[in-house]
């Protein structure tokens, strides 16, 4: 309770006592008077102290009063303040949780890592960055070799040849001829299934003792039993190799012809 407020309170009470005080003292008079009605004197003594009483009486009462106006004025100021205080309570309490607001809207919009990072880095700054290294002296770039067509990769290519035409009802591709580069822009500009050209097959059939033999073993119409799926990629690419063949035979018999 305020100092102010008690101290309001307390005169009231003391007003009230000594209100309290001279109303009996007044009554106490007016008794004697009555029972002593003989004696003039001492009546118009009581009476004038019974006036007085009560003009005290009544100046007690406008004091108490005033004092309890007083008392009302300090309460009805006590509870502005009160309200004052609690509205300015309040907006802090809002501000606080829209900081608190704002928090969570920030965590929850940011990534886990970055905030976990973020606080890391605090704790423990970043290593300093490695020394660039030295510039290092040009190299010259590595240029691959040339595929060329070797008489291993020949041979080879002939066995494969006679092993996938074995059974050819379970062939799924025809084995490709070894190939390399080509200088010849007839063979750049037409269009094939295999990747070798027609140099590369002459190279790969060049020196073979029964061309008569290889032309009948790539006719096209030899992988007719070929799976349908991919026969027609097969018998195209074989026609491609056999085109070559039946030119290189055709060349040999009239060369042998010629020669006899």
């Amino acid at each position: 309770m305020p100092a102010t407020f008690k101290k309001l309170v307390d005169d009231v009470e003391n007003r009230l006592r000594h209100a309290a005080s001279d109303a009996n003292k007044a009554e106490d008079a007016l008794a004697t008077a009555l029972t002593t009605a003989g004696a003039p004197q001492y009546c118009r003594t009581t009476a004038a102290a019974f006036a007085d009483a009560e003009q005290k009486f009544r100046t007690a009462e406008s004091e108490v009063t005033a004092a309890l106006s007083r008392l009302y004025a300090s309460l009805a100021s006590l509870r502005d303040r009160e309200a004052l205080r609690e509205a300015d309570r309040e907006q802090a309490r809002e501000r606080a949780q829209h900081r608190r607001r704002s928090k969570q809207r920030y965590r929850s919009h940011a990534a886990p890592e970055d905030y976990t990072s973020t606080r890391s880095s605090r704790r423990n700054p970043p290593p300093p960055p490695p020394p660039k290294p030295k510039p290092k002296t040009r190299q010259q770039a590595h240029v691959p070799k040339p595929r060329v067509i070797s008489p291993e990769s020949i041979q080879k290519w002939h066995e494969a040849c006679t092993l996938a035409f074995q059974n050819k009802p379970l062939m799924r591709a025809f084995p490709p001829p070894p190939s390399e580069p080509c200088g010849d822009a007839r063979c750049r500009a037409e269009r094939r299934v295999l990747e070798a050209c027609y140099c590369n097959i002459r190279k790969a059939f060049k020196g073979r003792a029964d061309l008569r033999g290889d032309r009948l073993r790539f006719h096209p119409d030899r992988f007719m039993r070929v799976p349908g799926d991919v026969r027609e990629r097969v018998r195209r690419a074989a026609g491609e190799v056999f085109v070559v063949v039946q030119g290189m035979y055709q060349k040999v018999c009239v060369e042998g012809t010629e020669g006899s």
